[in-house]
């Protein structure tokens, strides 16, 4: 059965130089830090003298013994930089608790720089499909007649009331000045999310978002605070608003089908 003392007959010089470091830090022998380790007193001195000049590197079960009676940790050893070997030596003398603090801000330096920089993952991720960019332009194409009947509603909203009748040019005329600010923030909001979309912004839920809410505000008033329900009936007025605040519903799902698969950043 082979010695697990053996040494193995190779001669790197990072283990030596690493083994003197240490041992003149702690301020021993060679023979001093044999006795240490357990290795026979009578050889201790020129076995750790062959470590040192690179003659022999030792198995590693000897190695492990040589830091801890160095009292450094075994990969200090083997660190090929100074840098490394410095921070290893720091680690290993640092309190319980300042290593736990140094471990979460390393974490959080980690993800700041994930997210910060690209990448190659969620470059593979963020293919979109055809159907997706499809899908994508019919929305931009749906905000963009909102946006135009918005304008219509402002510039000609009056003379196309009053084509319909006396009780719709009442009903427009009625309107309070909130009604077209709240119109414009549901269609503008609307086809920036569109815009967004496309540009594979994460903005675009947010403002899907807003102009949905701009649409029960806008609706919520029309049926609720107004009697074009009691004038003109369900049948007639209900349909096309429900599928409007619909529409606002598929976009926010859209969007975030996007996010989750990584279509937009």
């Amino acid at each position: 059965m082979a010695d697990p003392a053996a040494e193995a007959p190779r001669a790197p010089s990072i283990f030596g130089r690493r083994l003197r470091q240490a041992r003149d830090l702690r301020d021993l022998s060679q023979e001093a830090l044999g006795a240490l380790a357990g290795i026979d007193e009578f050889s201790a001195s020129a076995r750790i003298s062959q470590y040192e000049t690179g003659k022999h590197l030792p198995h590693f079960d000897i190695a492990r013994r040589l830091a801890e009676a160095l009292q450094v940790p075994a990969a200090f050893l083997y660190a090929t930089d100074d840098e490394t070997a410095e921070l290893l030596l720091d680690w290993h003398a640092a309190e319980p608790s300042r290593r736990q603090a140094a471990r979460a801000l390393l974490k959080r330096r980690a993800a700041a720089v994930a997210w910060a920089e690209p990448c190659p993952r969620r470059a593979r991720m963020s293919r979109r499909p055809g159907w997706f960019v499809t899908l994508a332009l019919v929305l931009l194409l749906w905000s963009l007649a909102g946006v135009a009947s918005f304008v219509a509603h402002v510039v000609a909203g009056e003379r196309m009331a009053e084509a319909q009748g006396a009780w719709d040019l009442a009903f427009h005329r009625a309107l309070p000045a909130w009604f077209a600010w709240d119109y414009a923030l549901a269609t503008l909001a609307a086809l920036a999310g569109a815009a967004a979309l496309l540009a594979r912004s994460r903005l675009a839920f947010p403002l899907y978002l807003v102009s949905l809410l701009a649409v029960l505000l806008q609706f919520g008033y029309v049926f609720l605070g107004t009697d074009l329900l009691a004038h003109k009936g369900a049948a007639a007025t209900v349909p096309f608003p429900a599928f409007i605040a619909g529409m606002g519903v598929v976009q926010l799902v859209v969007t975030r089908l996007a996010a989750r698969r990584g279509w937009v950043r």
